[in-house]
């Protein structure tokens, strides 16, 4: 088992994300999932271990979309890729979390190692091709799921949005029973992006 931290658009952009994640899951046979940003995968089991203290996290979180692009790995195949910049609140969150991992490692001998942060928002599961992921990505293009006129918008949601909630799931085993063990609402939460 592992307990991932997801970092969670409001409603509204999350709806939107998942016509997107669903329609390609329709067409391409794969797992349907929530919109998240995975901040960071744990081998653990305790959420409560894992967040920053309500009054220590940011209030809020801006995410800004960069590009829709493949990946490699299962996880990655076809997503968002977000900006990254060291002086960026999503930064120091995560660098904060990190500092948590360490702490545990150093502490209670759990073994973890630091992890490459690659902040993106999935848009689909799965192993096929690499031609596969590319005739997806090119067909959000296509069919206007995905608009570059402008600020990059991807179902309709705007350059981005701002993280309402960050939630500890378990995501050991297949997605189907993926389980959210913990909720936390950040206290500022704005659906647009600025």
């Amino acid at each position: 088992m592992g307990i991932s931290l997801w970092l969670i658009p409001p409603p509204e952009v999350s709806q939107k994300l998942e016509v997107v994640i669903k329609s390609i899951a329709s067409r391409y046979s794969s797992p349907t999932f929530q919109p998240h940003v995975t901040l960071y995968s744990f081998p653990i089991t305790d959420p409560n271990i894992l967040l920053p203290p309500q009054d220590q996290l940011p209030p809020t979180i801006p995410i800004t979309f960069q590009r829709v692009c493949t990946g490699k790995t299962w996880s990655q195949s076809v997503l968002i890729e977000l900006e990254k910049m060291e002086d960026s609140v999503l930064q120091a969150l995560y660098n904060q979390v990190e500092n948590i991992r360490a702490d545990l490692a150093n502490k209670e001998g759990v073994p973890m190692t630091k992890k490459f942060f690659y902040p993106h928002l999935s848009l689909y599961y799965g192993d096929p091709p690499m031609e596969v992921k590319e005739e997806i990505a090119a067909s959000l293009k296509a069919d206007g799921t995905v608009s570059t006129s402008g600020p990059l918008t991807v179902g309709g949601v705007e350059q981005g949005f701002h993280v309402s909630e960050i939630w500890a799931v378990n995501t050991g085993g297949p997605v189907e029973g993926w389980e959210v063990l913990k909720k936390v609402k950040l206290p500022a939460v704005g659906a647009g992006h600025s």
